[in-house]
């Protein structure tokens, strides 16, 4: 299921291996370290070309929608280019990357370049830190403080509608200064870097950046009946078949259980729809199981209970409670004949930050995709990276002082680590925006 894959460093010997394949072209065996390839600052930059106001206190303000025009040069190695206070530049790297799909890669900034005010800035597939994300256990977390865990979600199959899917890693992909909020129909909202791809309604996958309003994306529906969770099949969406969670989860894995027997919850929590908390009972023996349960506090039930039908007794002889009442059933009956949100998006709002915030990302096993708590579906972070120079986000953080930059320079480092097991490719893989890009991916607002 993903949980017993391992990643391990590669090695001098190893990073030598793939420079001499050209699985990494361009690298000369001198730029190798013991557990690292250094990466070059390549000749090709991309600048911003803006209508500048400037305030009592000499302040560059950017216009950006209204002002903004990319400024793209390449200059010969002998020459450089000047980042001066506060400047931001997109860069490339020399060399070019072929990365199998069982190898992964990490850019760190040179700790050198890092000390005299230089920073780098990670794009990608990414959400802000607080979105939250619905959990197979039944809880609903921030992304962030899921780092480092491995547990279940719903995910979308082509063929199965709504089904389980394992994520095998979290993590924070680096720091953006501009996200976009998408609202929905439904009053709730996600942020996400602009390239993330969302689900539609279709089941194929748009760019954040390329959604318009109206635009119907894949919903989660969920309900509650009996204290068992409800999810409605999207294969039979208009038809309204809802199906019990904990036996989809189950069904999914493991198969149709026989005619005599149930799904079990091993917790005797009915949220937590987790495999590890799901299992196959004999009816007649799962219903004994839960009379031996009820049996041990009957007599904590039924003084329970005389004290609640005695507190609802006397509520009820209040007119006022009848009253509230009965206008609160009318607002329930009234919302539950409504038709289901559309999960359609109301609104795209750009947010630009002053200071870089964190973003994260996670990978689910075979599906490759996962539902947000506001109820749609998104893609996760995939792997594919053929072919193609790294675009390099660079930004001059000090306050008086410029930065020289010179192609050849040394301006990084990559890790690669191993995979033991070679990750099922999706389509992104194959036909990635990143894939066979030999020059700076430019600016798209």
């Amino acid at each position: 299921m993903g949980c017993d894959k391992k990643l391990s460093l590669l090695s001098y010997n190893r990073l030598c291996e793939l420079v001499e394949q050209k699985v990494i072209e361009g690298v000369p065996l001198e730029n190798v370290n013991g557990a690292s390839i250094d990466i070059t600052l390549g000749n090709r930059f991309i600048f911003e070309k803006a209508v500048v106001d400037f305030t009592r206190n000499a302040q560059v303000v950017l216009k950006y929608r209204e002002s903004f025009e990319p400024l793209e040069i390449e200059i010969v190695d002998e020459d450089s280019v000047i980042l001066k206070p506060g400047e931001f530049v997109l860069a490339q790297s020399r060399e070019i990357f072929n990365l199998p799909r069982n190898i992964a890669a990490e850019y760190k900034l040179k700790s050198s370049l890092a000390r005299i005010g230089l920073d780098h800035f990670n794009a990608g597939w990414c959400f802000s830190g607080d979105t939250k994300i619905s959990l197979l256990n039944g809880t609903e977390q921030p992304i962030k403080d899921l780092v480092g865990k491995q547990f279940w979600v719903y995910s979308i199959d082509e063929k199965a509608g709504i089904v389980p899917g394992f994520v095998s890693a979290v993590f924070e992909t680096g720091k953006v200064t501009r996200l976009l909020k998408v609202t929905l129909d439904n009053k709730q909202s996600f942020e996400c870097t602009p390239d993330h791809l969302i689900m539609l309604r279709d089941g194929s996958y748009k760019k954040a950046k390329e959604l318009i309003i109206g635009q119907s994306l894949m919903p989660l529906y969920r309900k509650i009946n009996q204290n068992k969770e409800y999810v409605l099949d999207t294969r039979f969406m208009f038809r309204k078949r809802w199906k019990p969670t904990h036996r989809l989860v189950y069904e999914y894995l493991n198969g149709t259980p026989s005619k005599h027997s149930c799904v079990h919850h091993i917790d005797h929590i009915s949220s937590n729809n987790s495999p590890e908390n799901l299992s196959c009972m004999n009816r007649w023996e799962h219903i004994k199981h839960h009379n031996e349960i009820r049996n041990k506090s009957e007599n904590q039930r039924l003084i329970a209970s005389k004290t609640m039908a005695k507190t609802i007794k006397k509520l009820w002889e209040d007119p006022d409670y009848r009253e509230r009442q009965k206008i609160k059933n009318k607002e329930l009956a009234r919302r539950l004949n409504e038709k289901q949100w559309n999960h359609s998006v109301v609104s795209i709002e750009e947010l630009i930050y002053t200071d870089p915030i964190p973003v994260y990302d996670m990978t689910v096993e075979s599906h490759h995709n996962f539902a947000l708590s506001c109820g749609v579906f998104v893609h996760n972070c995939d792997p594919g990276w053929n072919n193609s120079v790294l675009t390099l986000e660079l930004k001059n953080c000090l306050q008086y002082h410029t930065i020289v930059l010179t192609p050849g320079d040394k301006i990084g480092q990559m890790i690669f680590f191993e995979c033991d097991e070679v990750p099922e490719q999706s389509s992104y893989a194959q036909r990635g925006r990143y894939n066979s890009d030999k020059g700076v991916t430019k600016i798209k607002l």
